[in-house]
């Protein structure tokens, strides 16, 4: 049995397997701890006085804003 219907492919398994998985591989597909890490970012920027914002340079109609774009960001 000298010919086969299937050669064998050039390289590692491990690169094989990698050409397989697409090319940005997401562990948070649904978006669940990306939303859970913008709600803590939320929470805590909301417990802040409007004078330690304004020190940070957010102003308080900012905050949700300011949430989303470090999660998108990543």
């Amino acid at each position: 049995m000298a010919d086969t219907l299937i050669s064998r492919p050039n390289g590692d398994l491990r690169s094989f397997f990698a050409s397989l998985l697409p090319r940005n591989l997401s562990l948070d597909p649904l978006g669940i701890f990306a939303g859970f890490a913008a709600y803590r970012l939320y929470m805590e920027l909301d417990a802040k006085t409007d004078r330690e914002l304004e020190g940070m340079g957010i102003a308080r109609t900012d905050i949700a804003q300011v949430a989303m774009d470090s999660i998108s960001q990543k």
